[in-house]
């Protein structure tokens, strides 16, 4: 068998069973996580860190945070150091920000103890200064990724960041990274950790790196009239963000550009009751002005006129005012005012506001002045 063959079975293999190997090429699989990843050669001290959905810590194919999984409380430590990578930080602000209830006589004994169970779970006995990605420098520790470590979220970013600068270049190249970085977002960033105030900037940091490339990757796609490339997308994306509107309206356009329009009316009523049951909230103006756009069904001979008949008869009769969304008052004034140009009459607008006399007793008086 030829090298490149063998090369062949062992990253299949790996993607099968979710371990890390090495090949001449220098690729790099992780678990169900990594896309195949060049420039990047691991050696004995290369940790692999996951942080986006599901937390682990590869070394050399083993899975760290399987291993010791009871070792909760130097995970929580090892997250914070991987959140503030590369900033020197006191020992007490790291302890006061994971356990702030809890109290200590010696903070930077405490914490000594815990960075020295966390290096030997990271780099076995050896648990040097020399030797760790964790380092201590000016009484502050830090989480130095220059040295041997994979972080996907560094990736996330890089590849992001990449995909942003040659999307006015070259929009397909630009497609393609940010299909990589909708790919990397396996869901919000330490999805298994919560409680931690420290935790929400970064998280959603990441959830808005991971939004905008989608619209950014949507948009791309519009000009070039690719929509069915968007449904799947937007399909993927509602997995994690299901109450993300403007994600539906993408999704909605695609369809319907598509020439799913039954789909298109179909998931804008499935959006609507299930903002309602679960938030009891209406869809927004935005939402609502492109279902008007989609209102009508289309026939294979056209627009079927009875059909559209149907659609504009009122639900039901009533003898007093109609009440309606200001977008379509503004609508009705421009028509009435436009009938009244053309055969020469006046249109009137009147405002008649109610005002509670209890809440404000001035306007009673001036009320009462009046009648």
């Amino acid at each position: 068998m030829r090298n490149s063959e063998k090369n062949v079975n062992i990253i299949v293999h790996s993607l099968l069973f979710g371990m890390i190997f090495y090949t001449q090429q220098n690729y790099v699989v992780v678990g169900e996580f990594c896309v195949i990843e060049e420039k990047c050669r691991l050696d004995a001290n290369n940790l692999n860190i996951i942080t986006l959905g599901n937390f682990n810590v590869f070394n050399c194919g083993r899975n760290l945070t399987d291993e010791f999984n009871s070792s909760l409380k130097i995970w929580d430590l090892f997250k914070y150091l991987v959140t503030f990578r590369d900033e020197l930080v006191l020992p007490e602000k790291i302890l006061d920000s994971l356990w702030p209830e809890a109290e200590y006589t010696d903070p930077k004994r405490t914490l000594r103890a815990l960075i020295f169970r966390l290096r030997k779970v990271l780099n076995g006995h050896n648990t040097s200064d020399a030797n760790s990605i964790i380092v201590y420098s000016h009484g502050c520790y830090k989480l130095e990724t220059k040295k041997a470590c994979v972080i996907d979220v560094v990736e996330f970013e890089k590849t992001f960041h990449e995909a942003y600068y040659i999307s006015k270049e070259d929009a397909d190249k630009a497609i393609e990274q940010f299909k990589k970085v909708v790919d990397m977002y396996k869901g919000e960033y330490l999805s298994g950790t919560y409680g931690h105030d420290w935790l929400l900037p970064a998280r959603n940091h990441y959830r808005r790196i991971f939004l905008q490339s989608v619209y950014e990757m949507s948009e791309l796609l519009k000009e070039q009239k690719r929509y069915l490339e968007i449904l799947p997308v937007c399909e993927k994306v509602l997995k994690h963000e299901m109450f993300e509107e403007e994600v539906h309206f993408r999704y909605i356009e695609a369809l319907a550009a598509a020439g799913k329009i039954k789909q298109a009316k179909n998931h804008y009523k499935y959006v609507e009751d299930v903002f309602e049951r679960e938030m009891g909230v209406k869809p927004s103006d935005a939402l609502r002005k492109l279902y008007r756009l989609l209102f009508g069904e289309i026939s294979k001979n056209g627009i079927d006129i009875s059909t559209i008949s149907e659609s504009l008869r009122e639900e039901f009769y009533s003898n007093g005012p109609m009440l309606c969304e200001p977008d379509i008052f503004k609508f009705l004034y421009q028509l009435e005012k436009r009938r009244s140009e053309r055969y020469g009459q006046t249109a009137f607008l009147g405002l008649l506001t109610l005002i509670h006399a209890r809440l404000y007793p001035a306007a009673k008086r001036h009320a009462e002045k009046w009648c």
